[in-house]
């Protein structure tokens, strides 16, 4: 229901609390149901149990400082839209908290239901364009899985928190699909599409949900793990090559998916950057290829 609204509000100050509760309850178009909590740990359990429409914050909280505060609201603000209520002397600290994501600002004291009500409309609005359009400059249209903008934007954190840990590990992977081009000149290049969203589905069925798989060129596929939970890079290529297989068996296509591959352990005691370790996998699959070209020489007749 779009006059429905399911608000979280972290206010330690019960009278400003009340206000803006009072101020909801006689809201015309719209229902609102709010979760008041009045501690900043409070909030980010209700956020773990329950989906939230908007975050009312106030800056200045028991167990958060209000750059504390700040800076939670770069978090938080990726997933849901946030309004800051700030104090009379404190407007400065309103647009700082803008700057880091939030939607808008109030200044306690100083609005009443009809600006309340309008700036939670226009909150939620703003945070879906906003969502929509961030998820179509990272997602690849094509393979559905992150683009290279995507991939880079989450890897470059989970990478650092997993090489954070003393013992911390990670895996890379390289993919590309050999012959691409003879595919696209023989067949078209709808049938190269085909094959893209098809190996891309080969790779969403390889990898776990919590890993990273991105189509960063062409035909250049590349994935990440980055909590490895026992899992080894010989256990992943087995049950790669095995769905590709698969896939292959069922004849989908009028030719065979064929692909190499290259891959990259990485230890936090090696302090090896994300680019270092792409590189080195791609280093490996195109080891892997120019092998595969030297067979197919050894192989082919020779001329009488």
């Amino acid at each position: 229901m779009e006059n429905l609204l399911h608000i979280l509000l972290v206010e330690d100050d019960p009278l400003a609390a009340k206000l803006v509760r009072l101020i909801l309850s006689k809201g015309r178009g719209l229902e609102a149901r709010t979760t008041h909590v009045t501690t900043m740990a409070s909030a980010k359990s209700e956020l773990e149990q329950h989906g939230f429409d908007v975050i009312l914050l106030d800056l200045n909280l028991p167990d958060s400082t209000t750059e504390e505060t700040l800076n939670h609201c770069v978090e938080l603000a990726e997933y849901h839209p946030v309004i800051v209520l700030t104090g009379n002397e404190s407007e400065e600290i309103g647009v700082r908290a803008v700057q880091l994501g939030a939607q808008d600002y109030l200044v306690k004291g100083e609005y009443n239901d009809r600006i309340l009500l309008r700036a939670l409309r226009y909150a939620r609005e703003r945070h879906r364009m906003w969502s929509t359009l961030r998820r179509l400059s990272v997602i690849d249209e094509l393979s559905g899985l992150y683009n290279r903008r995507g991939f880079f934007a989450v890897v470059e954190r989970q990478y650092q928190e997993a090489m954070s840990s003393p013992d911390g590990s990670a895996l890379f992977f390289y993919f590309d699909l050999d012959e691409f081009k003879q595919v696209n000149d023989t067949f078209g290049h709808d049938h190269g599409d085909d094959a893209l969203r098809a190996f891309s589905d080969i790779l969403k069925t390889t990898f776990h949900r919590d890993d990273s798989v991105a189509r960063v060129g062409g035909d250049e596929f590349v994935a990440f793990i980055g909590n490895l939970d026992g899992r080894k890079p010989d256990d992943v290529i087995t049950s790669f090559e095995n769905a590709l297989e698969r896939f292959n068996a069922e004849g989908k296509l009028p030719f065979a998916i064929k692909s190499s591959y290259g891959y990259r352990k990485v230890s936090s005691d090696e302090k090896t950057s994300l680019d270092e370790a792409l590189s080195d996998a791609d280093s490996r699959l195109y080891e892997q290829k120019r092998s595969k070209k030297g067979e197919s020489r050894e192989s082919a007749p020779t001329s009488p």
